[in-house]
């Protein structure tokens, strides 16, 4: 079943209803967090540090803003996130003066929050980094593996590319560019917080991130032309739910990217970084597509150099591809 589109994709029925979206912007503190929310996800905190205004008065001009379809909310844990839908901010930005001293100096005291944001992350990723220096240490560099996904998605322009087990964003921050929207989830908070960090600015406003798991997503079914999970099932007692999640929320003909380890003997990383499965076998990754209702259409095994470790990990790809219809096959 086709999904509904949000409500501020649909188009207007009447004047009162294009009066009532003017009036939502109709006011200079409403007109100020949309200049505000064109630069990407902020919090009710976040936007109340820069326009300098009580939380309550800042949500309120939210909930209008939202109520009249020109801003999507999420809840994130404690936190609620906002962000300025894309056909709003097609028609908002243009009417914004730029050059108004009011809206330069929200724009500067969002670069100090975007930088503190930036600081935290670094805070984390600094506390994980030698675990993970330790990890890349054993295969083959990150740089190959992206070249190689690049490769995969090429020739394959998505207007909704979907990243599960987003992490620090980094898959987003290489593809997004290339894709209308992309959404990157993540049931860590603290993994959301080094992604949105990434992410800030105008260049991002067509990206969005969201807590969840991966194995039961909030989408709704074929509303994605990408989805990429990029070293995430080794974590997953159970993949296949996520590979399901996955076609479930994939168009016909639509993709599913997936980069993980090779089946391996370093049970260590089982015991102490919380791995659920050994690497993967090729037999046990198609098996599992399959039962997924998806079809491999591409698989490369890349090896890691000699040298690289005692035992090296090696990484896999896999591309698999939703049939147009149930019990189409290649």
């Amino acid at each position: 079943m086709p999904s509904a589109r949000p409500a501020s994709s649909r188009p207007l029925r009447s004047l009162e209803q294009a009066v009532a979206r003017l009036r939502a912007v109709g006011e200079a503190s409403r007109l100020r967090l949309v200049a505000l929310l064109a630069r990407g996800e902020w919090s009710v905190s976040e936007l109340t540090q820069i326009v300098g205004q009580s939380q309550p008065g800042v949500s309120r001009h939210l909930r209008l803003l939202t109520a009249a379809g020109l801003v999507a909310a999420h809840r994130e844990g404690h936190h609620i996130f906002y962000r300025l839908r894309e056909d709003a901010a097609a028609w908002l930005t243009p009417m914004l003066p730029q050059q108004d001293a009011q809206l330069r100096q929200d724009a500067q005291r969002l670069q100090q929050i975007a930088a503190e944001r930036r600081t935290r992350a670094r805070r984390y990723f600094d506390a994980q980094a030698q675990h993970w220096r330790r990890l890349r240490a054993l295969h083959i560099p990150e740089s190959r593996i992206e070249q190689e996904l690049a490769g995969f998605l090429r020739a394959r322009p998505a207007r909704m590319l979907v990243d599960l087990g987003t992490g620090t964003g980094r898959m987003l921050q290489l593809f997004a560019p290339a894709a209308a929207r992309a959404i990157g989830v993540d049931i860590s908070a603290a993994m959301l917080s080094l992604a949105r960090a990434k992410l800030s600015g105008a260049r991002w406003r067509h990206c969005a991130l969201r807590q969840a798991n991966v194995t039961a997503l909030p989408f709704p079914d074929n509303m994605a032309d990408v989805v990429i999970l990029h070293q995430v099932l080794h974590f997953l007692p159970n993949p296949l739910a996520a590979l399901e999640e996955a076609a479930r929320i994939l168009q016909p003909r639509g993709l599913v990217l997936i980069a993980d380890f090779a089946r391996h003997e370093l049970t260590f990383l089982c015991r102490r970084h919380a791995h659920h499965w050994a690497g993967f076998t090729r037999r046990e990754m198609d098996a599992w597509l399959g039962a997924a209702g998806l079809i491999c259409r591409r698989h490369k095994a890349l090896r890691a150099q000699r040298g690289t470790a005692k035992k090296p990990l090696h990484v896999c790809l896999w591309a698999a591809e939703k049939p147009a219809a149930a019990g189409v096959a290649a």
